[in-house]
């Protein structure tokens, strides 16, 4: 239940495309998640992320003391959540 979508479309705060569920964002292409629509969890600015994958029995979170990251930048969280997955061979 906490997979399935209740809004998807572009945030029109954000400008960038989201697929929500109910209290958090689901897995898209090209987010941290790895793309895995399974995936759910919220992201923060400057680059943090919580988020879990049942499929693959992962959860990350990434916290950041500093915001680096700008708008078309690799964010530290999708670079962490890369480095997992191909260390666990996900």
């Amino acid at each position: 239940m906490i997979t399935k979508i209740s809004r998807e479309g572009v945030d029109e705060v954000g400008l960038a495309p989201n697929r929500l569920g109910l209290g958090y964002t689901l897995g898209r292409d090209g987010d941290a998640t790895g793309g895995n629509p399974q995936a759910f969890g919220y992201s923060g600015l400057g680059g943090m992320i919580g988020y879990a994958d049942p499929s693959s029995e992962l959860a990350v979170a990434v916290l950041c003391n500093r915001m680096k990251s700008r708008r078309g930048e690799r964010s530290p969280d999708h670079l962490v959540a890369e480095m997992i997955r191909e260390v666990l061979g996900l």
